[in-house]
């Protein structure tokens, strides 16, 4: 993974805004396609205390509802198919 390493420094020197900056390491640590970190809402997160987000949260996650991953149309509603991504 070299390589996506040297990727992400590029990223990092680059004259993106840190918000870009930001996004593409949430990106490759979640491995989400663009479009659901693009959408993401600030509900979907939970852990973080958004009054102090300095604060190191305990057990942050990102709850991406199934409707909004790519699933056949009929999967879409069946909540065994939310997808969870959880991050130290």
């Amino acid at each position: 993974m070299p390589e996506v390493l040297e990727f992400q420094k590029v990223v990092d020197r680059s004259t993106s805004s840190l918000t870009v900056k930001l996004a593409s390491r949430l990106l490759a640590l979640t491995l989400v396609r663009v479009e659901v970190l693009r959408t993401a809402l600030w509900t979907e997160f939970e852990g973080i205390d958004w009054d102090n987000p300095d604060a190191i949260p305990n057990a942050p996650i990102w709850r991406i509802p199934a409707s909004r991953m790519k699933l056949d149309v009929e999967d879409k509603g069946n909540p065994a198919f939310g997808h969870d991504r959880i991050r130290p």
